[in-house]
């Protein structure tokens, strides 16, 4: 009788993971088709998380605040051949000058406020089920990696909900200064079910201003429309730009789009737009652009970033711009969007018309270091003089204006002896 042998089970060998630091512009450039296929399937992805979108913000910003173009600092992670997660990172200085704290970041962040993109939703991009894995990789090299070298780590624009915030744990100890704070909250409206879903989760009254809105638009006239083509990306961006700087210019202000913010949107709108990402919509009256709203596609939402509003009113339609946000919220309704995320700051029009919130958070970590130690304290000395100087500028003030009360005060009581 022969006897059959079974051979044993060979023991599971764990899949490994490589992880490499980007710092090269040429190393990024060919990242473009692995990145974008990592892209289409991870459930983090966002706008800022884009191939597109980074390259683009390196190539304007990078030089600035990017210790002048060599501060990029991407960390990716290959199972094998296969791009399974990316962190776009960069690295900047700032502080006490030479001896300038070395702040380590999301690309996209860390910009002066005046020319700021302020992304949200910034995080691991993974591919599906590798979340903790990735996360477990690229951790020993953010605590340790010499390439990374950072004073400051700043991971700002997160979902409160986000993987990363699991490294508070990690990071506690060794005298780090490890801290997690709120962003406020980013405002949604929710387009499930199609748009008149939406409007029924709305109050009665902002959902009766909703539907006469759409009315007011088509007795007046108007024309609504989309850019689909980089032609029209070009010409609506431009009129977008202009409206939205008069509208500023009358309040005083300066408002966006400084140069390197209108180059870095106008140049991912055409890079975003081949590929179907960039919405672009227009109302206009007799040819006459009264709002623009501009915003970028993943999958089913829509994140929306930008506009351009005229100080006028025409007719019926009161506010352009809230109309022009509307009449896209029902347009795409159609083609399969089911949310707009018109992230933070409250405004009128979000707290009438976007009933939802996503809570956002960021993680710091200061490391002990003599920069960081410097430029702390060079923070604290300029808050410090800056302080006293209003006091002596106030004393001041006062001084002068003491006798010109004193004065105002005894010439009533001269008259009446």
């Amino acid at each position: 009788m022969t006897q059959l042998l079974t051979a044993p089970a060979l023991p599971a060998v764990a899949p490994t993971y490589a992880v490499h630091i980007v710092r090269e512009t040429a190393e990024l450039e060919a990242l473009q088709a692995d990145w974008n296929e990592l892209f289409a399937v991870s459930a983090a992805a966002a706008p800022p998380l884009s191939w597109e979108w980074v390259r683009q913000w390196w190539r304007v910003y990078g030089p600035v605040y990017g210790e002048g173009g060599r501060g990029l600092r991407i960390l990716t992670v290959r199972r094998g051949p296969q791009l399974v997660g990316v962190l776009p990172l960069y690295r900047q200085r700032y502080g006490v000058p030479l001896l300038g704290a070395r702040r380590l970041g999301f690309v996209s962040t860390g910009e002066q406020e005046f020319e700021g993109t302020f992304p949200e939703y910034l995080e691991l991009l993974a591919a599906p089920g590798e979340e903790d894995a990735c996360l477990n990789a690229v951790t020993p090299i953010l605590c340790g990696a010499r390439e990374l070298r950072w004073d400051e780590l700043d991971l700002t624009g997160l979902r409160i909900d986000s993987p990363l915030l699991k490294l508070t744990d990690r990071f506690k100890g060794g005298c780090r200064h490890v801290s997690i704070r709120d962003l406020s909250v980013c405002y949604l409206s929710n387009l499930a079910g199609g748009f008149d879903a939406y409007l029924g989760r709305l109050s009665s009254e902002n959902r009766r201003q909703a539907r006469k809105m759409l009315r007011d638009i088509e007795l007046e006239g108007m024309q609504f429309e989309v850019a689909s083509d980089a032609a029209q990306i070009n010409r609506f961006f431009d009129q977008m730009v202009e409206l939205h700087r008069q509208r500023w210019a009358t309040a005083g202000k300066a408002g966006s789009f400084a140069p390197h913010h209108a180059e870095f949107h106008r140049s991912l709108a055409l890079a975003l737009g081949a590929v179907g990402g960039t919405v672009l919509a227009r109302l206009a009256h007799e040819g006459k652009p009264l709002a623009i709203v501009y915003g970028y596609r993943t999958r089913e939402k829509l994140h929306c970033y930008q506009q351009g509003v005229a100080a006028e009113s025409v007719g019926r339609v009161r506010s352009p711009g809230t109309a022009a946000w509307v009449l896209l919220m029902h347009r795409l309704a159609q083609e399969g969007v089911t949310c707009f995320d018109h992230q933070k700051g409250k405004t009128q029009f979000k707290e009438r018309f976007c009933p939802d919130t996503q809570p956002m958070a960021a993680l710091r970590v200061i490391r002990p270091t003599l920069r960081s130690a410097l430029t702390i304290g060079a923070h604290f000395m300029r808050r410090a003089v800056r302080k006293s100087f209003r006091v002596l500028k106030n004393c001041l003030a006062r001084r002068r204006a003491a006798p010109k009360r004193e004065g105002h005060e005894a010439d009533p009581g001269a008259n009446k002896t």
